[in-house]
């Protein structure tokens, strides 16, 4: 089952990744992605064994306590006082533990990303002897992820030493309190009383695990959100569109020769607040025929790249319609430049 989990959670983010818009792809970095796939991935994954513990966990906790209650009558309080007392200390410290962790995360983000751009200009790398700088430039990002990793580990040293204490402190106050209340302390009750604080042991000494599981899977969860819930490119590429819907446009839009229609399009980069929308496109209408040959020519920053974009449905389309008669590929073109004479250049051009 969490295998299947994990393989269904994995997938999602692949296919995110082939759909998402280029601005919303922007914000998240290689490294970022690589860690939804890994870590956050299979924290997400073993909240299900986290979710049945946190249910579980205190009904164990619950019966011990009326078994207690049975033979101590009402002097179990006075442990489970102390008990009560040292939650907010641990919730305390398990939001350090979540602040540690999210920082970690951020860090090992970087990292990863650093590490990325290094494996792929390696070649460069070698050549000028650039192995020491970029050791250097890499070990910053995972000095503070250790740092991180480090604060993180004590609060659970800690957490754990509370929780660890716990039973030991109960069966003290318990049979102090008892004590006090005038009753006898025997063989049988004092055994019995070990027993069910045995009892008590291994859930209380758990609950601190559950709990920092629980905090890491949320905060994936979370993470995971983010880059799930970004805009998709939404491309229409309905071969029958009705042409009422091109009504206000040229009649030459309702052809079927036609291969991309545009009809006052108005896209901007994607934003999650509609308020910072900056038009980019600005009421575009666009026609071009099937089979045509079309050269966008323009200045720098004149929009050539955020109109191919548009039509490729990695623009948010504010307004407007902007439609595809079949499917689209797009083919980029990286120039080679060659050190050579113009004459030998010409001669490689014709070949």
């Amino acid at each position: 089952m969490k295998l299947r989990l994990r393989s269904g959670i994995m997938t999602v983010i692949f296919q995110k990744c082939l759909c998402i818009t280029l601005a919303e792809r922007s914000r998240f970095s290689e490294g970022e992605i690589q860690t939804f796939m890994s870590v956050d991935a299979d924290r997400t994954v073993n909240l299900c064994n986290s979710f049945h513990d946190m249910w579980s966990l205190p009904l164990q906790i619950g019966v011990a306590l009326y078994l207690l209650y049975t033979q101590v009558k009402f002097a179990f309080l006075a442990g489970l006082a102390i008990t009560i007392l040292l939650i907010p200390v641990n919730k305390w410290i398990s939001e350090l533990i979540a602040s540690a962790t999210k920082k970690m995360m951020k860090q090992k983000d970087e990292r990863i990303r650093r590490s990325g751009e290094i494996l792929t200009h390696i070649r460069t790398i070698k050549m000028y002897g650039w192995e020491q700088i970029f050791s250097s430039w890499v070990m910053e990002t995972r000095t503070l992820e250790v740092n991180h990793l480090a604060t993180r580990k004590y609060l659970d040293a800690w957490c754990v030493f509370f929780w660890a204490t716990t039973p030991t402190l109960f069966s003290l106050f318990t049979f102090g309190l008892f004590a006090l209340m005038g009753y006898q302390l025997d063989a049988a009750t004092v055994f019995t009383c070990l027993a069910l604080f045995n009892n008590l042991i291994s859930p209380l000494n758990s609950f601190p695990w559950v709990i920092n599981g629980l905090i890491d899977a949320f905060i994936s969860i979370r993470r995971l959100s983010t880059f799930l819930c970004c805009s998709e490119g939404k491309l229409e590429l309905e071969p029958n569109i009705s042409p009422s819907l091109f009504s206000n446009c040229h009649s030459d839009f309702v052809s079927e020769d036609m291969a991309i229609k545009m009809c006052d399009a108005c896209c901007a980069w994607s934003s999650s607040d509609k308020k910072q929308w900056n038009l980019v496109l600005n009421s575009v209408t666009l026609c071009l025929p099937k089979g045509s040959l079309v050269a966008v020519i323009g200045e720098v920053g004149s929009g050539k790249s955020s109109l191919l974009c548009a039509i490729l449905g990695e623009m948010q389309q504010i307004s407007g319609l902007i439609w595809s008669s079949g499917s689209v590929a797009y083919v980029p073109q990286v120039c080679t430049l060659f050190f050579d004479e113009s004459k030998q250049r010409f001669n490689i051009s014709m070949k």
